[in-house]
């Protein structure tokens, strides 16, 4: 019995490392701001990421977004190995329902636009780590609307949701999101080990980590990113800038082809 209950959790599929991406600049000029980028995708096909689309602090005032946008997203749509999300925030629970919602709703519309600028789910910014009763009605409303809307719109269950912390957050949370970001500051704060095992192994999965300020070389990004996906953490991003605006291309595609080398060696 045990050789079989072995074989079984080894023949399980090992989930990727996926680059969580937050695209927080305008896509000026019919996205050639955004080129770097697509040319890190394309060099990387076996890489996957989820970007962070973020026009206004959110969807912005109209209904779909402007030409450069369209454009810039429709770019995204050409490669498999991309998908594409919308950001809200939440601002730790004083922006209403209702008014995360509306957000919501205006990404999930997207798909309606006659060019393919379609998402596939939220990225709850500025989410609050408290564990009451009322932050987790807060949070499980916001993100089954989410699921509901953009499965309406698109027809399927293939929403990702992100819920933002930036801290570890109580485990009640995971069931309401695909990945929660449970570490965001600098690199140098980063405490390694002691950030990834502050949950059970089947939670890692959903675990993610950002690091800023990750002005460091291939040898020792290969040493920070090593442990990270041998514990099978779901989403990282690691950039030498402070404030995501712009594209770090350098550590973006350091990263990229550090992940891809240990996915293709297996360890």
């Amino acid at each position: 019995m045990l050789f079989f209950v072995i074989c079984a959790l080894l023949l399980q599929p090992v989930l990727s490392l996926v680059v969580l991406v937050p695209l927080y600049i305008y896509p000026s000029n019919g996205a050639v701001a955004w080129q770097s980028l697509i040319t890190v995708i394309r060099n990387h096909p076996g890489v996957h990421y989820l970007i962070i689309i973020n026009p206004n602090s959110g969807p912005g005032p109209k209904n779909y977004p402007d030409a450069n946008y369209v454009n810039g997203v429709s770019q995204l749509h050409a490669f498999a190995n991309v998908k594409m999300i919308g950001y809200v925030d939440t601002l730790y629970m004083r922006n209403s329902i209702d008014t995360v919602n509306a957000n919501v709703d205006k990404y999930a519309s997207w798909t309606d636009y006659a060019t393919n600028i379609t998402l596939k789910g939220i990225f709850f910014d500025d989410m609050t780590d408290s564990a009451d009763q009322s932050a987790f009605d807060y949070m499980s409303s916001v993100s089954n609307h989410a699921r509901s809307a953009f499965a309406a719109k698109n027809g399927n269950n293939d929403s990702t949701i992100v819920f933002n912390p930036g801290c570890k957050v109580d485990s009640t949370y995971f069931q309401w999101a695909n990945y929660i970001v449970e570490f965001e500051n600098a690199l140098a704060d980063y405490p390694g080990l002691a950030t990834i095992k502050r949950n059970k192994p089947k939670m890692r999965q959903k675990q993610a980590i950002i690091a800023h300020s990750a002005d460091v070389g291939s040898t020792q990004m290969q040493t920070i990113l090593k442990p990270i996906y041998k514990q099978s953490i779901g989403a990282v991003y690691m950039t030498q800038q402070c404030c995501y605006n712009g594209i770090d291309t350098q550590q973006l595609s350091n990263v990229s082809s550090i992940i891809a080398s240990l996915k293709q060696n297996g360890k």
